[in-house]
């Protein structure tokens, strides 16, 4: 295997198996006889990273405009024409 590895617990490194050129960060490392290791090792209790999602985005609805209400002549004080019955 070649590159980064993290094991959260345990990593066992066969004796048929090689890891190569990479940082390891490890809870526990055993690497069997005949085995191939080229790397950097990292050892103790690693916290899982957590990847946290962005907070959603608030976005404000603005509310619906008030309609007017009509206007009718009583309300400036007027008066509205009688009609003549015929």
């Amino acid at each position: 295997m070649n590159g980064a590895v993290t094991a959260y617990n345990r990593l066992v490194v066969g004796s048929d198996a090689s890891l190569i050129g990479g940082e390891v960060r490890v809870a526990r490392l055993t690497v069997e006889d005949g085995a191939t290791f080229t790397g950097r090792v990292s050892m103790g209790a690693h916290k899982a990273e957590v990847v946290s999602e962005p907070a959603p985005e608030v976005v404000a609805i603005p509310e619906p405009a008030a309609q007017p209400e009509p206007v009718t002549p009583q309300d400036w004080g007027l008066s509205t024409p009688k009609r003549k019955k015929k």
